[in-house]
């Protein structure tokens, strides 16, 4: 169940990490193809009828890059957050003071919550979906993923090179875990 091709510098894996690679797709495409070859059924959480109808956030209306929010830039780069991690996280600020986390799953936009670094205060958008803060970093091919209490915790281990997502309102009761619901079967790609 292992492969290795020397030419191409000692790449290797199992057979999902080459289906990825011949086929240039990530990794939860690859399971869809395995299991489809293997004639494996697959149930999917996402199906139950538990689904709820939820609303495309509204974008922020000054929404403007972080090196132009001096509050929100110097306080990011006080946690020691840097520009490409910033970046890469699609972080953006709301007017002067205000930190925007876009929770995204690859490209669509499902969730903002917002942090005003004056009052710090935290509000988010209302009626939208509630996934993990960070797919749009992750290299589509990780097979393992730490999952933080929060999205400065998960821009922390981006700065070390660890793949993290992060959920959106801690840990407790009273609809914390709503989420889960939602991620079950984003998350069945890893094995960590």
């Amino acid at each position: 169940g292992r492969w290795a091709d020397f030419a191409q510098g000692d790449i290797s894996g199992d057979l999902l990490d080459l289906i990825c690679r011949t086929q240039e797709i990530g990794l939860r495409e690859a399971i869809d193809k395995g299991c489809e070859f293997l004639g494996i059924e697959r149930v999917s959480w996402g199906s139950r009828e538990r689904r709820k109808e939820y609303v495309e956030p509204e974008r922020p209306k000054n929404a403007r890059a972080i090196a132009k929010a001096p509050a929100v830039d110097t306080w990011l780069a006080s946690r020691k957050i840097s520009p490409e991690v910033l970046a890469r996280y699609k972080l953006v600020a709301d007017g002067e003071s205000t930190v925007v986390f876009p929770y995204m799953r690859a490209v669509k936009l499902l969730h903002l919550k917002y942090r005003d670094m004056k009052q710090k205060k935290f509000w988010s958008s209302a009626n939208t979906e509630l996934c993990l803060f960070g797919w749009q970093s992750l290299d589509p091919h990780t097979r393992a993923v730490c999952l933080t209490e929060g999205e400065m915790d998960t821009l922390a281990l981006a700065e070390y090179g660890v793949q993290a997502l992060s959920v959106p309102y801690g840990a407790g009761k009273k609809g914390k875990q709503d989420w889960i619901e939602n991620e079950w079967d984003h998350l069945e790609r890893f094995d960590t």
